[in-house]
């Protein structure tokens, strides 16, 4: 890290080096800068020079740059639908002739990619509480039920279109 000038009081100023999860204003600027163009924390580290882990207990104690975060996820997430929605209506250069085994060109937009990240940033975009992967989430049995229910109706009617019955 780079050398910071420490406060004096009534004494010689000294240098002395920041700690680890510390972030100068550039190393933050960029990170939310990449986070707005990606939504990928992960890059967005890389481009800052910082650990990931330093960044999430950036935002888990600094509330400003929590806020700064989420408004970098809303662009970023904008973003991806904007080219996601721009790669459905581009025209596909070879369906005419049925050849759509042709590799993507490299650096090409990973629609796949794309769509992972919009569904791992669904909950802060509807501004709903994030639950970690695996955990599981306890609900009443009415509302288990109504689910179940609601579910197999669907499904219901859908074997009932697949096979031509009247409802």
């Amino acid at each position: 890290m780079t050398d910071v000038i420490g406060k004096a009081t009534n004494r010689r100023l000294q240098k002395r080096k920041l700690p680890a999860h510390a972030w100068s204003d550039r190393q933050e600027r960029a990170f939310l800068d990449m986070l707005a163009a990606t939504c990928n924390v992960v890059r967005s580290c890389k481009q800052a020079k910082v650990d990931h882990r330093s960044a999430y207990r950036r935002r888990r104690e600094n509330p400003v740059f929590a806020s700064a975060w989420r408004a970098a996820i809303l662009t970023g997430y904008e973003r991806l639908e904007e080219q996601l929605l721009a790669q459905l209506a581009a025209p596909h250069p070879f369906e005419e002739d049925g050849i759509d085994e042709v590799p993507p060109p490299a650096g090409a937009f990973d629609a796949k990619l794309a769509m992972e990240l919009l569904r791992m940033h669904r909950a802060t975009v509807e501004n709903r509480p994030q639950t970690p992967r695996g955990r599981v989430v306890r609900v009443s049995r009415d509302e288990a039920e109504a689910a179940l229910n609601k579910k197999l109706d669907a499904l219901a009617k859908r074997l009932a279109e697949e096979r031509g019955d009247q409802p």
